[in-house]
């Protein structure tokens, strides 16, 4: 080679083809996540409790290596909300906030990435269900810009169930290839449901029903063998394993202290009616409800009309798109099932899927045109496609934020506020023990309680640990202000104590005469140390045999 001469890098067409796809899908990503600033230039955000209720979780994240509870966060109460709520998938919002210094500026960047994040794993699961790279892009673009994610990220702040929606389409994919391929494969089925072990739990009951549902219609269709048996309890056994390390610690705690869950509404006037549906999404505006959207309604009639031209799989996602959105609304008898489901608060949250389900189907329509189209008309149709979802994801988002003409939402200092200070969000008492319902409001304010008295109390408080001082003029038994759950450690006068729990769930302890200092901390249980060791360890196993098997097909 002669000096001065350039070496060429040759790129193949495929490679040239992802290298476009995943430079449209950062583009997209940027016309998708619209931030929104105040009349003062200031980042805002409108995440009123629910928000509020994420922020303190994430960021009470800053210690959980070391312990479950960050005392900082919820009235310095010793919430266990970490081991009730799944952490892993967020906590990367945590360090984005740390690294943006704004809790609203970490929040927009985390779902911006995980924007791009839904488009390029809704493609690949979709190329993987055997579709062409045209209707795979179609079908990506349509659920990133639903509607009901854009209610999760700007008018409900609902962070799992945000996350949640960008997994539903790998348990979708475990799903096709679970029930339709000919040689059942379990563990996509496996990965999916396992992040949303460690993300959601109502998302993930909710993706179990689609997959009793899929397992229905492959009874119905006389697929379903001893072979997709065994694989379907296969994928629950290894997600349940792969999920100790959340599910144990969990479950732990419910059976040791009886909490506050989310509070109950009746399912039956919480659900749509179908006349609201039909209104609501016309008016193509993004609420606290899951809708679906102007776009969505085209969607539909577009695939009314071409119907013979779904078949197999995809007919099967437009049954599943008809019944999930019956049973979102009042069509379906809730009433019957208040007991069973009441922990699912809103029907409605079914349209979720229904919506994934839809953006598959309408994938298939897609293909269709391009086998019986050039390549170059196709392009064509997908460009004025995707530009009519995104002006149409813009009108949405023109108004999301608007009162009186400007933004309407939170600056970062607001909600610092919000989190760090006395904080009433989400009912007050989710997840307190559900016996501290008469005195959590003096347990939120730091009272002890010394003969039946609430009094005021020196404190000092840190991450890790509450610190208390109290001269008491007798021995007395006292209540302090941090709930007891397993894990808790309690050293008075620098002698370690049993924590023990009052009758209100929090923490009792016995006064001597004098000075009483008593130190307050949390740690993980031993049970959760030994499921965290387990999960690990079959994470290994499960990987480490995944790639000893492609590694061995490519000897």
């Amino acid at each position: 080679m002669q000096d001065g001469e350039k070496k060429r890098v040759h790129l193949d067409y495929q490679t040239k083809a992802n290298i476009i796809r995943i430079l449209g899908f950062v583009i997209l990503s940027f016309c998708y996540l619209i931030f929104f600033f105040n009349t003062k230039g200031h980042l805002i955000l409108k995440a009123d409790v629910d928000g509020e209720f994420h922020f303190s979780r994430i960021m009470s994240l800053s210690n959980i290596w070391q312990s479950p509870v960050n005392f900082h966060y919820y009235n310095h109460t010793g919430q266990i909300v970490n081991l009730m709520y799944p952490w892993a998938t967020v906590y990367p919002m945590y360090w984005l906030i740390k690294l943006t210094g704004s809790i609203v500026g970490g929040y927009y960047i985390y779902f911006l990435i995980l924007t791009f994040a839904t488009l390029e794993i809704t493609y690949q699961c979709l190329r993987h269900m055997k579709q062409k790279n045209l209707s795979s892009i179609l079908g990506a673009v349509l659920y990133a810009f639903a509607i009901c994610r854009t209610s999760d990220i700007y008018c409900r702040a609902d962070v799992g169930e945000a996350v949640s929606l960008t997994i539903f389409p790998i348990v979708l994919l475990g799903i096709y290839r679970l029930f339709y391929l000919e040689k059942p494969y379990w563990k996509t089925l496996v990965v999916g449901m396992t992040l949303l072990v460690y993300t959601h739990v109502l998302s993930l009951i909710i993706a179990s029903v689609m997959v009793v549902f899929f397992a229905i219609l492959s009874i119905i269709h006389r697929r379903f063998n001893i072979n997709r048996l065994v694989s379907l309890l296969k994928a629950g056994g290894m997600s349940i394993l792969l999920g100790l390390g959340f599910l144990v610690p969990m479950l732990q705690v419910m059976a040791t202290v009886k909490i506050n869950g989310p509070q109950s509404y009746d399912l039956y006037v919480c659900a749509l009616k179908p006349i609201q549906l039909w209104e609501w999404s016309l008016q193509n505006t993004a609420t606290t409800r899951d809708l679906y959207g102007a776009v969505f309604l085209v969607v539909i009639i577009a695939i009314l009309l071409n119907i013979k031209k779904i078949k197999g799989f995809f007919k099967d996602t437009l049954i599943g798109t008809a019944f999930f959105t019956f049973i979102s609304t009042t069509l379906f008898p809730w009433g019957i099932f208040q007991k069973q489901f009441g922990m699912l608060q809103f029907p409605w949250r079914f349209i979720t899927v229904a919506t994934l389900l839809l953006c598959v189907t309408a994938s298939e329509l897609m293909k269709d045109y391009e086998l019986n189209h050039s390549n170059k008309q196709s392009k064509v149709v997908l460009f004025f496609l995707i530009l009519i979802i995104v002006v149409s994801h813009w009108g949405v988002m023109n108004d999301v934020y608007k009162w009186n003409g400007n933004n309407n939402g939170n600056d970062n200092t607001v909600y610092v506020r919000g989190i760090t200070k006395n904080v009433s969000f989400n009912g007050y008492g989710d997840y307190n023990p559900a016996s501290s319902n008469n005195d959590d409001g003096n347990v939120s304010s730091q009272l002890i309680c010394v003969n039946q008295q609430w009094v005021s109390v020196k404190h000092k408080v840190s991450s890790n640990m509450m610190s208390y001082e109290f001269k008491s003029n007798d021995e007395a038994t006292a209540i302090l202000p941090v709930y007891a759950f397993p894990g808790e450690k309690l050293i008075q006068n620098g002698i370690s104590q049993i924590p023990n729990a009052a009758t209100d769930g929090a923490t009792q302890v016995n006064l001597v005469d004098g000075e009483n200092k008593i130190v307050i901390s949390y740690g993980y249980s031993i049970l959760a140390r030994i499921a965290w060791t387990v999960s690990l360890i079959i994470f290994l196993i499960f990987n480490g045999r995944m790639l000893y098997k492609k590694y061995k097909k490519q000897i």
